[in-house]
């Protein structure tokens, strides 16, 4: 195969636990449409609602996610851990759809600086592309968790070897991919800081969403109960939000009863509870904001 003969864009991402990954993705993807470009989403993850891809294409691949907060397993979208046939599987359907694409680049999300679990699929499916002449593309946000010097030279040689470019979705004078990653010197070369993604947010002037309230915010929403009870038990020990609304973002992922219990107890006027795509309405007008934080595996 010629690369006269590729064309378009393949992304392949994995969310485990959050859906800010998918996220991300599909940002970029949907910014990448727009431009002209012929655009496909590979998700190895669960299926989430409110997910726009504008004019790129969708698709699902055998769906895995985390066992729990310390990643101590996969699971596959039965609840059951995966095995080497579930491997082999889920490896022959993303060569499969790589070879259906034919892209011209390849964008594989997170590895090699994380996503090591999956290995087992984005090692072939890095090597198919690199056989096919694709540009081979790793997208990763701009702070890593820590993890063993060896990890980390072991990611560096991967991009060394498999990776045209890395694109660190940051800005270095804010935080330099150096500060977690303390190989970045030897791919320096390869590396490309493409600033915050983030979706425009049109605002008509009026917006009252989160205007004078506490926004609490457990992202996805997979592990968030914690935070979220934790906020509910805050409330009245809070000297200046303690008189506010608390308004409890508990995202698409918490368990339905958990969301359900957000209300019991509930005080008038004192929190309310809230899924679907309404954070960063309410993250640009409430005066005070608590944020579940994160870390890349």
């Amino acid at each position: 195969m010629t690369s006269d003969a590729l064309t378009g864009v393949l992304f392949h991402v994995q969310h485990l636990l959050g859906i800010g990954h998918l996220r991300r993705i599909a940002m970029v993807a949907r910014a990448t449409a727009a431009r002209g470009l012929d655009v496909t989403v590979g998700s190895g993850g669960m299926a989430i609602d409110h997910f726009d891809l504008g004019a790129a294409k969708f698709h699902q691949l055998p769906a895995l996610r985390a066992a729990d907060a310390s990643f101590s397993a996969l699971l596959d979208e039965y609840g059951t851990a995966i095995n080497g046939d579930w491997r082999q599987r889920r490896c022959a359907e993303t060569l499969k759809l790589f070879a259906e694409q034919t892209p011209a680049v390849l964008v594989v999300e997170t590895f090699p600086f994380g996503r090591r679990q999956l290995a087992f699929e984005l090692l072939p499916l890095v090597a198919a592309a690199r056989a096919a002449g694709t540009i081979v593309v790793s997208s990763v946000r701009d702070i890593l968790t820590s993890r063993k010097p060896a990890r980390t030279e072991e990611a560096a040689a991967w991009v060394v070897e498999h990776f045209d470019h890395v694109l660190v979705h940051g800005d270095p004078g804010l935080v330099s991919f150096d500060d977690s990653f303390p190989a970045a010197r030897k791919i320096a070369g390869k590396l490309t800081y493409t600033g915050y993604v983030a979706a425009a947010v049109e605002s008509s002037g009026t917006d009252t969403a989160g205007r004078d309230e506490v926004i609490v915010s457990a992202g996805g929403g997979a592990v968030g109960a914690p935070l979220l009870d934790a906020a509910r038990a805050a409330r009245p020990l809070s000297r200046h939000g303690g008189n506010r609304c608390w308004r409890l973002l508990a995202g698409a992922n918490l368990d339905d009863n958990a969301f359900a219990a957000l209300a019991i107890g509930a005080p008038e006027g004192g929190w309310s509870s809230a899924r679907g795509p309404i954070f960063r309405p309410c993250w640009r007008t409430a005066p005070y904001r608590c944020p579940r934080l994160v870390t890349i595996r």
